[in-house]
Order: C-alpha cells, then sequence, then structure tokens
C-alpha cells in the first residue's frame, strides 16, 4: 500500500490532447472541471478511465426512495435534494453523492514525491508511454504538462484561483457549505486515498466534507492522483444526466508565471524522466 501521508508532491504532470494542451498553455491557463462532469461522461461514454462511475461516492446503502429525507448530516438536518442517489442491482442498492461536493471546481494531476519514490523503490524511472496508456491516451496524439516547481506553481495558483473565482458569480456559488469561499485558503491539494472506502460494502460518510473527493477505488491506484479542490465554492448547474452540459461546469484559471516552472513535453520525442537524475538536482543528494 503507497504511503497516503505524503504532504505534497515535488513535481506534477497532467496529460491531454496535443492541441488544447498548446492553446491552454500559450495562453497560461489551467481550466478546473468537476467530479459531476467525470460521472456524467463515464456514464454517456461507458469510459470508466476518463470518467469514474464511483467519483465521489460519500456512501452505499440499500436503495430507499426515501434516503434524502432519512439521512443526515452532522448537524442533525436532512440531506434533503442535496443527496444524489444512484440505484443499481435493479434498484436493490445505491451509492450516495452530496451535491454541492460533486459539483466543487477540481483538477488533477500525476503527483509524484521523489524522495519518497526512491525511498521506497517505486521505480526509478517515470515512463511517458506507460502513463498514457493508463490514462487512454495515445502518445501520438498527446502532450504532458510538467510542473517542476510546486513553490512557484502554487504562489501563482493561489491568485488566479481568486481572480477567477471573483470573476465567475455568475456560475458560482456556496450554497451547501458551511462556510464561504475564503480569500485566505481559497483551494486545498490533496494525494487521493485510495483505500478510504471500500465501495464494495455498505459505508456512509456523512459528514458532507472533502473527504469523498479525495478517494477513489483501490483499482486507479496507479494514477497516482493529487487533486487541486477550490474551497466552499460550487458551480450553480447541478447533475442531471438527462439536462446537463460539462461546459458549463468549467472554470478557466490563468496562471501568469506559468512559463517559469511548467513546460510541455512531447513523449514521441522524450520517452521519460529518470527520477534519480531530478532527485540530484532538486533534492542535492549524491551519488
Amino acid at each position: 500500500m503507497p504511503d497516503l501521508s505524503i504532504p505534497s508532491p515535488n513535481i506534477l504532470f497532467r496529460v491531454g490532447k496535443a492541441a488544447p494542451m498548446q492553446e491552454e498553455y500559450k495562453e497560461k491557463v489551467l481550466t478546473f472541471s468537476c467530479p459531476a462532469n467525470w460521472l456524467d461522461y463515464a456514464i454517456k461514454q461507458n469510459d470508466f478511465i476518463t470518467g469514474d462511475y464511483l467519483e465521489c461516492v460519500m456512501g452505499h446503502k440499500p436503495y430507499s426512495p426515501t434516503l434524502g429525507n432519512e439521512l443526515t448530516d452532522l448537524t442533525g438536518k436532512p440531506l434533503g435534494d442535496n443527496l444524489l442517489v444512484t440505484p443499481y442491482e435493479d434498484g436493490k442498492k445505491c451509492f450516495l453523492r452530496y451535491m454541492p461536493t460533486i459539483l466543487m471546481p477540481t483538477i488533477c494531476f500525476y503527483g509524484i514525491d521523489v524522495a519518497n519514490r526512491l525511498k521506497n523503490k517505486f521505480g526509478l524511472f517515470f515512463n511517458f508511454d506507460t502513463y498514457c496508456k493508463i490514462l487512454n491516451y495515445q502518445i501520438s496524439e498527446s502532450l504532458i504538462l510538467c510542473i517542476s516547481n510546486m513553490e512557484m506553481f502554487e504562489a501563482d495558483l493561489n491568485q488566479g484561483i481568486i481572480k477567477a473565482v471573483s470573476c465567475s458569480s455568475n456560475k458560482l456559488t456556496s450554497n451547501g457549505f458551511a462556510s464561504s469561499f475564503s480569500l485566505k485558503q481559497p483551494y486545498i491539494g490533496k494525494f487521493v486515498d485510495y483505500y478510504k472506502f471500500n465501495y464494495g460494502e455498505e459505508f456512509l460518510d456523512n459528514t458532507c466534507d472533502m473527504s469523498a473527493i479525495f478517494a477513489k477505488d483501490k483499482r486507479y491506484a496507479n494514477q497516482s492522483e493529487f487533486r487541486f479542490v477550490i474551497k466552499n465554492i460550487r458551480f450553480k448547474q447541478r447533475l442531471d444526466v438527462d439536462n446537463y452540459s460539462f461546459k458549463t461546469n468549467l472554470l478557466k484559471v490563468r496562471l501568469k508565471n506559468l512559463h517559469n516552472y511548467a513546460e510541455l513535453i512531447s513523449p514521441m520525442e522524450y520517452s521519460g524522466i529518470d527520477f534519480f537524475h531530478i532527485a540530484k538536482i532538486c533534492l542535492n543528494l549524491e551519488k
């Protein structure tokens, strides 16, 4: 089992199709999506690599049409229509999600703590071809965004998020959260925990916090996902599989110094990265 106590990575990767990756890099932009978009994609496209049918699940229970009134948050308040109930197995069971949580602006990376990788002997070479295949991308059609200075990135991200939220009040709200969006801590970044929940057994996490957004099924553990989530804010458009536009629930965050700490890498030109070489440079390790 991987060490989930790692506070933050040293390096981040994000793979995507070449044309939009080049455009965003040129414009110095990152686009935040939300778990509702990935769930919608999984259902409509039957794609459980890019999408995830278990995305942001906070509970697994026998199905009942009155669960919204029966289940409460930690204060004793019924979850009501903020509880998204997804039945399966002919309506015998269901997965539960908290609607405000699945609508929180979120962006995902492959995160690596270089020292931890070397210490635990996870491998000294990061293979781009394998990485692309894990996320269902063809290397001939893809580019990889590599962020190599976390301090510069997070300083940029902090200011970019504050500005993006202030300019997007028409599609964002804090409804459903105990606190409002804060300029002091606009986002949180954490590794995904692949072992927090057993999705095959009954459970309920009614804290209505962000624990579900930082949890995924253990079969995705090879993604080493590090997520940035904008706190106490969500998109106004609720998830309705029959009437939902993922394009509405996107938030562009401008990073004015992006080119100073990030670069685009072609997996066609470079096979991967030698982490021992990076460690010697970034962590001052001796041979």
